[in-house]
């Protein structure tokens, strides 16, 4: 095994939990808005939005401004149970 090996099983094994996805997670529990919703409402893939939310990746800052506007769409319609 290489050096290269052990840190990717480092990273692996321990997501990266930000700030913002501990955010997005609590705000979609407490709306009772589920990732699949706001997959479709955003656009963007539902693996994507989920390595998201889990903490895995980082998204860019327009991805997030458009995660938020998607959030703020599918609440303020009302529409938060699949």
């Amino acid at each position: 095994m290489t050096i290269y090996d052990d840190v990717w099983a480092r990273y692996r094994r321990k997501p990266v939990r930000g700030e913002w996805a501990r955010g997005l997670r609590s705000r979609l529990k407490a709306a009772h808005v589920t990732q699949g919703q706001l997959s479709r409402e955003s656009g963007y893939d539902p693996s994507h939005v989920s390595r998201w939310i889990s903490g895995h990746v980082e998204p860019t800052l327009e991805a997030k401004l458009v995660l938020d506007e998607a959030f703020d769409r599918i609440t303020s319609s009302g529409d938060s149970d699949d």
